[in-house]
């Protein structure tokens, strides 16, 4: 028997009580944390120094300090994060409650590594605390002091029925990991994080891995060399180079090299002395394994500075290597040591690309005195964070998202960031029992009218400069920003052309000085416009209200000569005329006429001399390279290195075997050129997937009938009408959705610029499955579109005219250098799965969910899982049960019950069954008549296979509605089963077929343990009257969705969010949650190249007065310091 399973099932019946849930329970057990690390803080600071000789000033800082920081932002700001969060709402659901509920997953297990034992234990254990989870910490066994302080006094602080350490090594940590959790944590290096994702797969368990990388770090021509030598030496040598953020190797011409070595060698001497062996501010390697895996190192490039080394002391002199060449070990695996190489490269563009060749990296650092150097850095690659003229100090923001990309890791924490991620997001939608009038128009049987009405209740529509507006203000604020600093304002001002180009200016105008953009920035707005050549006239009561609105003098000129120095603003090529162009009659989704297809604009990069003699940036956009089809790109051209593990990836020989690497490799040779990132080219190609949903609608509606018989009513509204919501809404808010995110700073950064980057991934696999083949294939890839990646579609061989359609029909309208449609079966899918994706989401079943996560573990590639599930649905004795009958039965039997979504099975007590029953039979009567296989609203079994299997799932219970069987129609009538036994096969899977079973039990208490005992469904459903006994099947419960009195109808909400938990799946997608699900949220800080002199504070030679200032600097205080044990 595993020695741990007891210890987790002991925390998950904790947590299933609810006594983690309150706010008041996780503020204690935050407080006890924070007065752990004041307790012990000598005791801390000890075992560092003893594991590792960690200087007391590093050890403050870093894991104390830092982990201070993060458990007063959770008690600051825990009551705002916890709350409900209530969405837009649509003309059908306007009357009912929408809203997001935080619930915890519920057993957590957070594995930790040696270098930083308490701030990367307890960082995390702070946002999983908050959330309302149990938690097992796993620490590092080779830390060994810090592990037992960890293992015997931290346990001593927090409640033992939700807290517990378990110590060991490898061995004990491959049994713990035989256990099913509900969500890990793993800190460490990716040859070990594939083995925790492995693992996970077979429990289905969401994760967040981060497994460091090499670091690259640009140091420009142009830049106060010595100022960054400071920087750098201090981020590569603090805690002896042992951090996973460390710059890990730098890259410059061989002239910067050369007038930066000095300055390193200046920087080290003033930091370490003249032997840094005796400095007390220099630290040790961790153990002799490491010891000797650095020194192994030195042999690579020329030794420059530094080199010396003391076996005996595990002591390895702060080293510069040069002229490091890129085959050389060093160059091939994360250092994790005091040893920096320096590469060299002809220019800025050519260390780009050599950035790009490698695996993504989990920070990017850059230097240089011109804001459009760093920015260019910043657009043009790829990583989990960045940071400009600086080097670490990015994660002492705990309002940044930290986290990585890639091999680099996958998932995001710190601050609100740490409590997301230990947080499910439940989409819930509660309805009035009544008003049943307003729900016939979605009953069988179908008609135009009921469509008609319908899809104009649900529908979100695509406006002409909608959300536009609100998009300005943040946009309009940035340039003002921008302005206001100092620093370049060419990005804001080409979003701002393009939205622009989409809204009424007068109008447009007076809106912006109605909702709060006054002053100086409004009238840089009017000289934009005016500069840019566009015609303001103000409507009087702007004019009147807001008389300086006139624009700033000289404003105008100023911005017409950014326009004229950038040939960012200059098109390439006009628009080309498609040559199906005949072919398409209706109009487009814009409104405009869709005869003729437009390509995205590719827009010039400024040359080389403009580069270095021009002030202003050309953030915002990549420098496109030669585009090629997918036949002329070689299949190396997408390959990385898996630099952070010292693995190869397979070679081209290997490679060359598998039938689709070479489409991979040419969408993600795409995807490097920045072709998807403008905004502009995204909404062409979103316009271009509502063209293709609005000019094919007939042949989606057949094609969805010949594959399961589904009414064309039944197939409009979820394949065209919800995804066309999607694509509207897409389109509406891609402005929002795309603009950086300003984050609050700390006095140390109160002058640099702190945001939030929403990053592409790269090249996206789609699976869908059969049952809704546009719907559960088109949404994802809305979001993946908005998102700014390439994508690939694995639409469902059952399905087969929905997925000729696919496979045919829809590349026609997408940009082929950017997509491509895969068809075929299992084996073509696990062929296509054998190569490296930056992104997979699935939706099907649990066991092929297992198979495509363990194939995402060999990569580290992030997933989404949509794997439905027994959904359960309560029906309170107090209820109207004629009303619940109606939505019942159109929950469950529309698509002939192959839905995620439909109710699995009701339970409620004898008496209510007896009067639910009749009310049943009464709602099937009138949707589908005396016979429903002559209805014409009634759907088939796919294939034969599920025929099969759901036919003999009747010889369960007893048939108390229906159980009539064809199987040359492939028919199985509505049917519902009385008086189901636990045992019984029907209760053990999932149904995806026309059965509904009725599950009997003595009352709310029992129907709430019954869920709980089950794996967490897809949707719990719930029907009363009481709205008590509504929210408290919501709070006692745990699943993806939530909807009371009704079924379904949270799908038609785009502001919800959508996905399971547990065995039903994991991550989310619809709206904004979709684009986030493809974005890699990028926490960024760029600072300032000067101000040398208040950097001080952090630099060796460490003094107590350092330490006073730097936290003063840094530290996060309690706004209401009281303790409410």
């Amino acid at each position: 028997m595993n020695p741990y399973t007891v210890l987790v099932d002991c925390l998950r019946a904790t947590w299933l009580t609810g006594k983690t849930r309150p706010m008041e329970y996780r503020k204690t057990q935050l407080e006890a944390l924070g007065r752990f690390l004041e307790e012990n803080e000598t005791e801390i600071l000890h075992a560092m120094n003893v594991d590792m000789r960690r200087p007391p000033f590093e050890g403050q800082v870093a894991d104390i300090s830092m982990v201070k920081n993060e458990v007063n932002q959770a008690l600051n700001n825990l009551s705002c994060w916890m709350k409900d969060e209530s969405v837009d709402k649509s003309l059908a659901t306007k009357l009912d409650c929408a809203f997001v509920r935080k619930d915890p997953y519920g057993v957590v297990l957070i594995i930790s590594p040696f270098n930083y034992p308490f701030q990367l234990t307890v960082v995390p254990m702070v946002g999983a605390i908050a959330a309302g989870n149990c938690v097992i910490l796993k620490p590092s066994e080779i830390s060994t002091c810090c592990e037992k302080i960890l293992a015997e006094v931290l346990p001593s602080y927090l409640d033992p029925d939700t807290f517990a350490v378990v110590t060991g090594g490898p061995e004990p940590t491959t049994k713990l990991l035989e256990n099913r959790f509900d969500y890990i944590m793993f800190t460490g290096s990716p040859r070990v994080g594939k083995i925790v994702m492995s693992a996970a797969a077979k429990h289905l368990t969401p994760l967040t891995l981060e497994l460091g990388g090499q670091n690259p770090c640009y140091v420009d021509c142009c830049c106060d060399f010595q100022n960054a030598a400071n920087r750098i030496v201090w981020a590569k040598f603090f805690n002896t180079g042992q951090t996973c953020i460390a710059p890990d190797y730098l890259i410059c011409t061989i002239e910067t090299q050369e007038r930066l070595m000095p300055c390193l060698r200046q920087s080290i001497r003033e930091f370490y002395g003249c032997d840094p062996q005796d400095s007390p501010d220099f630290g040790r390697m961790i153990n002799d394994k490491h010891f000797r895996r650095v020194c192994s190192l030195l042999d690579c490039g020329r030794v420059a500075i530094g080199g010396q080394t003391d076996e005996c002391d595990h002591y390895i002199a702060p080293t510069v290597l040069a002229d490091v060449k890129d085959w050389e070990p060093i160059m091939q695996e994360e250092v994790f040591g005091p040893v920096l190489p320096i590469f060299t490269v002809r220019d800025l563009d050519e260390a780009i690309q050599y950035i790009n060749s490698k695996e993504r990296p989990l920070a990017v650092y850059a230097f240089s005195c011109h804001s459009k150097v760093v920015n260019r850095v910043l657009d043009c690659t790829s990583s989990g964070g960045f940071c400009g003229n600086d080097c670490m100090m990015h994660v002492t923001l705990v309002s940044l998202p930290f986290g990585g990309i890639g091999y680099s890791g996958l998932g995001q924490y710190h601050g609100k960031y740490g409590f997301d991620t230990f947080t499910h997001l439940r989409g819930c939608l509660s309805r009035c029992m009544g008003f049943e009038a307003l729900n016939c128009i979605r009953y069988p049987p179908y008609s135009q009218r009921k469509l008609d009405l319908l899809l104009s209740t649900t529908e979100s529509s695509f406006q002409q400069g909608h959300g536009t507006e609100t998009a300005l203000v943040t946009l309009t604020d940035n340039l003002w920003r921008h302005l206001d600093q100092g620093s370049t304002a060419v990005p804001v001002l080409l979003d701002l052309q393009a939205a622009f180009d989409m809204v009424d200016h007068q109008l447009l105008i007076h809106c912006l000085a109605d909702t709060g953009i006054q002053g100086i920035a409004l009238q840089w707005l009017v000289s934009f416009l005016q500069g840019w050549g566009k015609k303001v006239v103000l409507r009087e009561q702007t004019s009147q209200r807001y008389p300086l609105v006139c624009g700033v003098p000289g404003a105008g000129e100023t911005v017409k000569s950014v326009i004229a120095e950038n040939s960012d603003f200059r098109p390439q090529h006009k628009v080309q005329e498609d040559p199906h162009a005949s072919e398409n009659k209706q109009k487009n989704v814009t409104g405009r006429p869709s005869g003729v297809r437009e390509k995205a604009k590719l827009w010039e990069f400024p040359s080389k001399h403009d580069m270095t003699s021009s002030h202003t940036s050309c953030a915002g956009r990549q420098k496109p390279r030669q585009h090629h089809k997918c036949e002329e790109v070689s299949p190396q051209s997408g390959d990385r290195q898996n630099n952070s593990s010292g693995e190869q990836q397979q070679d081209s020989s290997s490679r060359g075997s598998n039938p689709y690497a070479d489409m991979v490799d040419c969408l993600r040779a795409t995807w490097l050129t920045g072709k998807t990132r403008p905004m502009a080219y995204r909404r062409k190609q979103l316009e271009a997937l509502g063209r293709f949903l609005e000019e094919n609608r007939c042949e989606i509606r057949q094609a969805v009938h010949a594959d399961m018989r589904r009414p064309g009513f039944e197939g409009d509204v979820p394949e065209f009408s919800l995804v066309m919501n999607e694509v509207n809404n897409a389109l509406n808010c891609l402005h929002s959705w795309m603009a950086d995110e300003y984050v609050h700073t700390n006095l140390a950064t109160k002058l640099d610029s702190a945001f939030v980057r929403k990053d592409p991934y790269g090249v996206v696999l789609i699976i869908s499955p059969f049952n809704y083949p546009f719907h559960l294939t088109l949404i994802p890839l809305v979001g993946a579109i908005a998102a700014g990646n390439c994508a690939i579609v694995k639409p469902s061989e059952l399905s087969k005219c929905s997925e000729k359609l696919m496979a045919e029909v829809l590349p026609t309208y997408l940009d082929r250098d950017t997509f491509a449609v895969v068809t075929g079966g299992p084996e073509e899918t696990t062929r296509l799965l054998e190569n490296k994706f930056d992104y997979i989401f699935f939706t099907g079943s649990n066991t092929v969910g297992k198979i495509v996560m363990s194939a995402a573990a060999k990569q580290l590639t992030p997933v989404t899982l949509e794997l439905g599930g027994k959904s359960p649905c309560y029906v309170d004795s107090c209820c109207d049960f004629q009303n619940a009958a109606n939505r019942i039965v159109w929950t469950k039997f529309v698509n002939a019950g192959q839905s995620c979504l439909a109710i699995n099975y009701v339970i409620c007590t004898a008496a209510t069954q007896d009067k639910l029953i009749p009310c049943l039979r009464h709602a099937i009567h009138c949707f589908y008549g005396n016979n429903p296989q002559k209805s014409p609203d009634f759907g088939r079994m796919i294939s034969d296979k599920q025929f099969q299997r759901v036919r003999a799932l009747l010889d369960c219970g007893r048939v108390a509605i229906g159980g009539e069987t064809d199987e040359s129609d492939r028919y199985i009538a509505p049917t519902v089963l009385a008086d189901v036994k636990e045992w019984e096969p029907v209760m053990q899977e999932e149904i995806f077929g026309p059965i509904l079973p009725i599950f009997i039990v003595s009352g709310l208490e029992e129907a709430i343990h019954f869920i709980n005992c089950k794996e967490r469904p897809l949707l719990a459903y719930a029907f009363s009257f009481n709205h008590e006994t509504l929210n408290r099947v919501l709070d006692c419960t745990s699943s993806g969705v939530f909807c009371g009195n009704d079924g379904i109808m949270n799908m038609t909400l785009v502001s919800l969010p959508f996905g399971g938990v547990g065995y039903s799946g994991f991550g989310k997608y619809h709206g904004k949650f979709s684009f986030d699900t493809f974005t890699n949220q990028r926490g960024c800080l760029i600072r300032c190249m000067g101000f040398e002199a208040l950097n001080y504070i952090r630099y060796p030679p460490y003094t107590e007065n350092k330490l006073r200032m730097l936290k003063l600097a840094t530290d996060v205080r309690r706004w209401n310091y009281c303790t409410l044990m």
